[in-house]
């Protein structure tokens, strides 16, 4: 008869820069429970007791602070932190701008330049529906954001045909951070009805397109894949 057995996959190696919370602790957890080791960046504690997981305090303003304590393989790297800054034009200030895009930017690039000969699949950074739809209020998440997605396309070009970058770009999920910026969970529903679907995307939903970009789109880089209830191209009623 013929040998029927399979050869096991090596386990993959995947790290999340701010794992401790919302759509980060979201994607540890289903990276975790899918067989990953996961090593999870972040300036808090975290709560995870999974065996595959790896807690590691650090900053991603300094990468060079926590970089030895990272395996020499990573599979997968998922770029998760950002400051959100929600102001009107007349509120935001110059040095808001700045502070936003030094930590989308700016220290995904940091990152990125630190591990980069460690990365051997794909990378997979954060965005907003904020950097394809004007949305009042949102001058310097808007700016950085979409910055941020074309920092992404140049490093698609730059590190094929080894490495794979995408941009997952949610609308506002409600993480404990993000309700409390629109005014807690009872303007959840309005902000909801501004959408097409009428809907906001869980963290978990957001999480699982990312995983959708490391595991399974193997041909696929340079792209953004908006989980944004529709509101990125389609007008609402």
């Amino acid at each position: 008869m013929p040998n029927t057995v399979q050869e096991v996959p090596p386990q993959s190696n995947h790290l999340i820069i701010g794992s401790s919370s919302g759509i980060g602790n979201a994607l540890a957890l289903l990276s975790s429970e899918s067989g990953q080791s996961v090593y999870g960046v972040s300036r808090s504690s975290s709560l995870f007791t999974q065996s595959n997981y790896t807690h590691i305090e650090g900053d991603a303003r300094n990468p060079e602070e926590f970089v030895d304590q990272l395996p020499k393989k990573i599979d997968y790297l998922t770029f998760c932190p950002g400051q959100i800054f929600l102001g009107s034009m007349r509120r935001t200030t110059p040095e808001d701008l700045l502070n936003s895009f030094e930590s989308n930017v700016v220290d995904a690039f940091r990152v990125i330049q630190t591990v980069r000969n460690r990365i051997s699949q794909s990378i997979v950074l954060i965005s907003s529906v904020a950097a394809k739809v004007g949305i009042p209020n949102h001058s310097a998440i808007s700016a950085s954001k979409s910055a941020l997605e074309g920092l992404a396309r140049t490093m698609a070009a730059e590190l094929s045909p080894r490495i794979r970058v995408n941009v997952v770009a949610p609308t506002l999920s409600p993480t404990n951070t993000a309700t409390r910026l629109v005014g807690g969970e009872d303007a959840l529903p309005r902000v909801a009805s501004l959408h097409p679907l009428k809907a906001l995307p869980s963290p978990d939903e957001v999480a699982s397109a990312i995983s959708y970009f490391h595991v399974q789109a193997k041909t696929v880089t340079g792209q953004s894949l908006a989980v944004d209830a529709g509101m990125s191209l389609v007008q609402s009623r």
